[in-house]
């Protein structure tokens, strides 16, 4: 693996989730906090586990391990969740940007 791989790879995941929150862009504040049968409930907490999964992650391998999750309650409008991931993205993007080879 080589940081322009990552770099890549990271490029296409940020794509990917920006194409997730367009879709749930457009469901209704009800939608959004409404309970479904999935296996982390409805959208809200969906994409809460999604984002706490990128966040986690990072930490980690910033050397980091945190104690605390992400919890639905703590977005309560699409746009508070979608905000605080465009946030973990550019953290996200800064960790890639500055890696080297002797951290591979």
């Amino acid at each position: 693996m080589n940081k322009q791989n990552i770099l890549l790879f990271y490029k296409y995941n940020q794509w990917s989730t920006a194409k997730i929150l367009n879709a749930a862009s457009s469901v209704t504040e009800e939608q959004f906090l409404a309970p479904a049968p999935f296996p982390h409930g409805g959208l809200r907490n969906t994409l809460t586990h999604a984002l706490f999964a990128e966040w986690i992650w990072r930490n980690r391998w910033e050397g980091t391990s945190p104690t605390h999750r992400f919890k639905p309650e703590d977005f309560p409008t699409f746009e508070s969740l979608r905000s605080r991931w465009a946030e973990e993205e550019q953290l996200l993007m800064a960790f890639v940007e500055n890696l080297t080879e002797e951290h591979l």
